[in-house]
């Protein structure tokens, strides 16, 4: 992430991915470069010593970069095997939260994503998406933060050529609890 200025930023992310399956005794394990994500974000309130409140809004792009014709004994596997999608998709991106107490460190927030996916050069299109989190977060004093979230996610089919594809697309709800520790203001495992 960097700034552009006080409301403006950019971010940017790659991902590594291994996916693997078994089906009849027969094993596929694939690991490469993902898609990337760009986003610009605009925040016209941020939690502060002057607000409770924080808002901030994002457009941006989903890139394949990674390798999306990753095969077996020459035959290209399921799209759903690829470390990319091989496809462009467009995300749109919401965040709103509010501070709980007046030293800020506790907080409740919900965030929404929507992803709008193109076809990779095979015909396939994995189905668009949209994610909606509730959560709240408590940083203490110390290098030390808890969070406890839930999650839904909802996908519409993938398609090839315009037709539906069977047991793609669903509904996910998770319940995220998380832990995390700074080492510094940057830096932190979670």
């Amino acid at each position: 992430s960097r700034a552009l200025g006080e409301k403006f930023s950019f971010s940017a992310l790659v991902a590594g991915v291994n996916h693997q399956r078994e089906v009849g005794g027969i094993r596929d394990d694939v690991t490469g470069l993902g898609d990337g994500i760009v986003m610009f974000k605009y925040s016209p309130t941020a939690i502060s010593l002057y607000s409770r409140n924080a808002l901030s809004f994002g457009v941006g792009a989903r890139l394949p970069i990674g390798e999306d014709n990753a095969s077996r004994d020459g035959i290209v596997l399921a799209e759903d095997l690829q470390p990319s999608t091989g496809a462009f998709a467009g995300t749109f991106w919401i965040y709103a939260a509010r501070a709980l107490n007046d030293s800020r460190g506790a907080r409740v927030y919900t965030t929404a994503t929507y992803s709008y996916n193109g076809e990779n050069d095979r015909d396939y299109q994995f189905g668009h998406s949209t994610t909606a989190s509730l959560g709240i977060s408590y940083q203490a004093q110390s290098a030390w933060g808890f969070n406890l979230e839930t999650l839904f996610r909802h996908a519409e089919r993938d398609q090839r050529a315009g037709v539906d594809i069977p047991n793609t697309g669903g509904q996910w709800l998770d319940l995220v609890p998380a832990v995390q520790y700074h080492l510094n203001e940057t830096v932190a495992f979670r």
